[in-house]
């Protein structure tokens, strides 16, 4: 578990840090010869999509199976924090990255997304502690300069771009701090990083 406060620290991407990892992941996944690796890269590009596009908790994408998300227009999930029942509309764009991984490796739709392949049947979903560690290796590799990647850094950069869709206003951070169960924006605004760019902003524009 993580202590307190450290899920605040890692920062988002922007959105085409985002679009450039997944493009360049995708031309990648081609190439892969060994099924495994292949197979565990593959997972990988869902999981990034999906945490970008949907802005779901770690533990929310975790349960996924394939049949939850393949060829939807929207899912419904409940979440695991609040118990709470919620429709997410999935995006084209998130909607074809499936299909195309899907087809890659061609998985059993009632199968859990996100497990691990060690071979044999008995394949256990990914914790989240390998998850952080996978994805602090893929942004090394793919030279993505982001500040302590984890899990996090997906959901905050759904929220960085709804914040900058909406012109930045007081009232897409009110929605994302619905979204995100926070008891006020001003920890909405902290936890998408927007107090760090302002600040940085300030000594940037003396």
């Amino acid at each position: 578990m993580a202590k307190k406060g450290s899920s605040t620290e890692s920062s988002p991407m922007s959105w085409e840090q985002f679009l450039n990892l997944v493009a360049r992941m995708n031309d990648e996944a081609d190439s892969i010869k060994n099924f495994q690796k292949k197979e565990q890269h593959v997972k990988f590009i869902v999981l990034i999509s999906v945490g970008c596009y949907a802005g779901l908790r770690i533990g929310d994408i975790l349960n996924l199976r394939w049949r939850d998300i393949l060829e939807k227009e929207s899912i419904e999930i409940t979440e695991e924090k609040r118990k709470k029942r919620r429709s997410i509309t999935l995006n084209p764009n998130l909607t074809k990255t499936i299909s195309k991984c899907f087809l890659l490796i061609n998985p059993d739709p009632d199968a859990y997304i996100f497990t691990n392949s060690m071979g044999g049947e008995d394949h256990s979903v990914m914790t989240v502690q390998y998850i952080n560690r996978k994805l602090k290796s893929i942004f090394k590799h793919y030279k993505v300069k982001v500040a302590k990647v984890s899990s996090h850094t997906l959901r905050k950069t759904f929220g960085k771009r709804v914040f900058e869709l909406n012109y930045k206003s007081d009232d897409a951070l009110i929605k994302l701090s619905q979204m995100f169960n926070h008891a006020n924006t001003a920890i909405t605004r902290r936890y998408i990083g927007i107090q760090q760019e302002t600040i940085k902003d300030i000594y940037l524009n003396l």
